[in-house]
């Protein structure tokens, strides 16, 4: 398994895999699931055919505006604070906007 430079906790922006017209969102990253490369024996007489490999993250929306914007103007059913959950692929992440930061304790 490949390692990810994101962490579970990480809020990034995720850009649609529609297009460039969905205009990109704030998501805070929850687990992520690797699929490995896949070889798929030869059918008859042709080539093999191979599936890459690929990562994704399950993730929540983090600003209740965008959940907002995206069922008005795109009717993508998001509704807050129920229905927030979606996944993105790793390769539409496209920054960390805040990493994970971890309360320390009192002495």
């Amino acid at each position: 398994m490949k390692k990810s430079k994101y962490k579970p906790g990480d809020i990034v922006l995720a850009k649609s895999p529609a297009g460039d017209c969905i205009p990109a969102v704030q998501v805070r990253l929850i687990e992520r699931t690797y699929v490995p490369e896949v070889k798929d024996p030869p059918f008859h007489r042709g080539p093999s055919i191979a599936t890459p490999e690929f990562a994704w993250w399950t993730a929540v929306l983090v600003r209740k505006e965008e959940a907002d914007m995206l069922r008005k103007e795109w009717s993508i059913p998001f509704k807050h604070p129920d229905k927030m959950n979606t996944s993105v692929y790793e390769r539409n992440i496209v920054k960390i906007v805040k990493k994970r930061v971890r309360k320390q304790r009192r002495k």
